[in-house]
């Protein structure tokens, strides 16, 4: 895997005691701590999606997503060079 400036990425997944995946992101390795470059997902202790955010050279990028405990979309907020652009979008979970 490579990353920015074709430095080498890292995927990394973090479980809880019961091995269920709490989160996953990509890092930049070759840097101290190294800095995300990717995709980021977290997880409630059910395993079921919590966000989804991306990040370029350590920084928030693109649409950001939050979920409910039950896995339904709540939220979306563009981000460009870490700050909020554009619309953020507030979803009701009855539709």
């Amino acid at each position: 895997l490579t990353g920015c400036n074709n430095k080498p990425r890292q995927a990394v997944t973090y479980y809880d005691e019961n091995n269920q995946t709490k989160k996953e992101e990509y890092t930049v390795t070759g840097k101290e701590p190294g800095i995300r470059n990717g995709a980021y997902t977290a997880y409630y202790p059910d395993g079921t999606k919590k966000e989804e955010r991306t990040y370029k050279e350590d920084k928030l990028e693109g649409i950001a997503k939050l979920y409910s405990n039950d896995g339904i979309l709540v939220e979306e907020t563009q981000y460009r060079n870490d700050k909020m652009t554009g619309t953020r979008t507030l979803y009701q979970s009855n539709g």
